[in-house]
């Protein structure tokens, strides 16, 4: 890693290691030039493919910097050292939100959305700006100090062995986090980012990602062949129309998953109450931490337990019923009391109802596509059960109408012949 000089092209000075992985480190710098703290990032140089490799991140590098967004780090500058490639960004004060969950815990289902909408609203610019991120991460989503949200690592997500490279024999992105099309090593869309930020949201809220095991190559397997779990069969405190988001933006298919980014905010803000009013390009932001009496952002709050040890209802939960399906699967008692939690709205974010989204007789919010994404996939099922059955059925008539035919000219031959 870096071990020669402490400062980088004559102009940006290491101060501190901030944390490191298997390919990289990060390090707090002071610009020279600018008098400005920024993050650089170091990824060690081998072998004979340096000057591909300095392509490739400098090619990413300007997709990145074509992202105009506050909620996506800015890449101000890139180059080389006797020990590596290194980028250089803005520097988010803040913990990541690994690094969250790893001190204190998983998140509130509300908090939780906040979080993954700002993601939303992130990956939609960089969507429309022609990149995809390859690579999202509890560890590249910044959880700023000041309440802010910004994800991490665009463009970078390419650079390294087993870490983005598109070569022959190379997987894109991080095991834990991978849609199935990346470990086929297909073309990706925008579509396999929504899926690793719904594997973040699965870790956020449940304190682990969909499929473990110590063999990466069996995880990128599962995420290609084996359903994730429900995650309200984990945790019973997340509404059930959270889990419907989470669980179609885990679909194999993506064209299951939500079409684009922008879809899957309004659905996550939906899922708990709210109704998602913040223009596109502007960044979802929780309240500043002075603003909650604390000296943490108000994700930093353990979940209230009430005194049997099970998550306590809020004082605005109400009860959740299940939605069953003809056969009944998947539904009883034991979430009929779930509670639903609603948050207030956050900086610019409004409850107003939505013009097409009419409210129920009861006061509820309409079925809309993403709260019966479970039951149309059920209903697909029952389908295709229906239509064997029918074929089933028909075959059973013919063999049944030829056997009475047989036994009529059975029994003529009998009086005929006898």
């Amino acid at each position: 890693m870096v071990t020669g000089p402490t400062v980088l092209s004559g102009r940006y000075e290491l101060v501190r290691l901030l944390g490191e992985g298997g390919m990289s480190q990060v390090h707090l710098a002071h610009d020279r030039e600018l008098g400005r703290d920024v993050a650089v990032k170091i990824l060690p140089t081998g072998g004979d493919r340096d000057a591909e490799d300095l392509e490739r991140l400098r090619d990413e590098a300007r997709a990145a910097a074509s992202i105009s967004h506050p909620g996506v780090v800015t890449v101000h500058d890139i180059g080389t050292t006797r020990d590596g490639l290194f980028v250089v960004m803005a520097y988010v004060d803040g913990e990541s939100l690994a690094d969250r969950l790893k001190r204190s815990g998983t998140l509130d289902p509300a908090d939780a959305v906040v979080v993954g909408q700002a993601v939303c609203d992130a990956l939609e610019a960089a969507h429309r700006a022609g990149v995809v991120h390859r690579d999202v991460t509890p560890g590249n989503i910044m959880l700023g100090r000041d309440g802010s949200v910004t994800v991490t690592d665009f463009g970078i997500a390419r650079m390294g062995p087993g870490a983005g490279r598109t070569r022959t024999g190379y997987i894109v992105g991080t095991p834990s986090y991978l849609a199935p099309e990346q470990g086929h090593g297909g073309d990706l869309d925008g579509r396999a980012d929504l899926y690793a930020l719904g594997c973040c949201l699965f870790t956020a809220l449940i304190g682990r990602p969909p499929f473990e095991d110590d063999d990466s190559f069996a995880v990128v397997l599962a995420h290609m062949r084996s359903d994730p779990p429900r995650p309200r069969r984990l945790r019973a405190d997340i509404p059930e129309a959270l889990e419907a988001v989470i669980l179609r933006v885990l679909s194999k298919d993506p064209n299951r998953r939500y079409p684009d980014a922008a879809a899957m905010a309004v659905a996550l803000g939906e899922s708990i109450g709210a109704r998602d009013a913040t223009p596109r390009g502007h960044t979802l932001e929780l309240p500043n931490p002075g603003e909650t009496g604390s000296s943490d952002p108000p994700w930093v709050k353990p979940l209230p337990r009430s005194a049997g040890g099970d998550p306590a209802p809020g004082p605005d939960s109400e009860p959740v019923t299940r939605r069953t399906t003809a056969a009944g699967s998947d539904s009883g008692a034991r979430d009929a009391a779930a509670p639903r939690r609603s948050v207030t709205p956050r900086h610019g974010m409004s409850p107003a109802p939505s013009q097409d989204a009419p409210a129920t007789a009861s006061g509820g919010r309409p079925p809309d596509e993403h709260t019966t994404a479970l039951d149309s996939t059920l209903a697909d099922v029952e389908s295709e059960q229906g239509r064997s059955g029918e074929r089933r059925r028909g075959i059973g008539f013919t063999l049944i109408g030829i056997a009475l035919v047989l036994v009529v000219l059975a029994v003529l031959a009998v009086l005929f012949l006898g």
